[in-house]
């Protein structure tokens, strides 16, 4: 880091660098790090891009970040427009809250239900605020449904997919064939499919490659050969 510093005319500043040592081992390598003779701490968790990374390889504390902020936001907007429109809280929520829920999802799309339910949760609140009924007797998958708003995990699947369909079609500046190998296997399903990569842990097998390849086999064909970007979004929409 000290001759990146040099060849690039920049500087750190080592009371502001912390390291964080990614490892599920129970007995992992102790070791210390030092810039300009000042040792740095070692941290738990670390933001990079607006993500929350875990030393142990969980999503936890970055759902946790995320259905905060978004919590926050909306009830920000329960106290300046509880007495809009529907159309205004709705449309409030679809720009102000739910971008928050679905920032880089295609990363961090999570796999236990502890977080999916915890993130659905800010939705629900989020469809008695746009329709005004707070009753413990009221369904709020109902709400949800009569708003026509899909489960956040559908879109994080559907997110999932449309990036996937950037990297196969080379939309994106990530080397499909770095990652993606074509099945050559005589079942069922379109052309387009790839080898589900080996994985011996659930972090891996829910990581973006293993799950989208997953999801990509089982699109129809018609999807997985859509002409354009475009396209595909309609065709997914419609197909979900």
């Amino acid at each position: 880091l000290q001759q990146w510093e040099k060849d690039w005319m920049m500087s750190f500043n080592p009371s502001k660098c912390e390291v964080i040592r990614i490892c599920r081992k129970r007995s992992p390598t102790q070791g210390h790090y030092t810039i300009h003779g000042h040792r740095l701490d070692i941290a738990k968790t670390g933001r990079y891009l607006g993500v929350t990374l875990s030393d142990d390889l969980s999503w936890k504390p970055h759902v946790d970040a995320t259905t905060k902020k978004a919590s926050n936001s909306l009830a920000f907007l329960r106290r300046n427009l509880s007495s809009c429109p529907r159309e205004t809280k709705n449309l409030a929520y679809r720009s102000l809250v739910r971008p928050t829920l679905e920032y880089a999802s295609p990363v961090w799309d999570p796999h236990t239900q502890t977080c999916i339910q915890q993130l659905e949760m800010v939705q629900r609140r989020a469809a008695r605020f746009v329709m005004g009924d707070y009753k413990t007797t009221s369904s709020t998958s109902q709400m949800v449904s009569q708003l026509g708003w899909l489960p956040l995990q559908q879109r994080r699947q559907q997110a999932k997919l449309t990036l996937m369909y950037r990297i196969v079609y080379g939309l994106v500046d990530i080397q499909a064939p770095h990652y993606l190998h074509a099945s050559t296997a005589a079942t069922r399903g379109h052309a387009q499919r790839y080898i589900v990569p080996f994985c011996r842990t659930d972090y891996l097998r829910h990581s973006f490659f293993p799950s989208a390849t997953r999801l990509w086999n089982a699109i129809p064909d018609y999807l997985a050969t859509a002409a354009t970007l475009e396209a595909f979004k309609v065709g997914l929409a419609l197909y979900n």
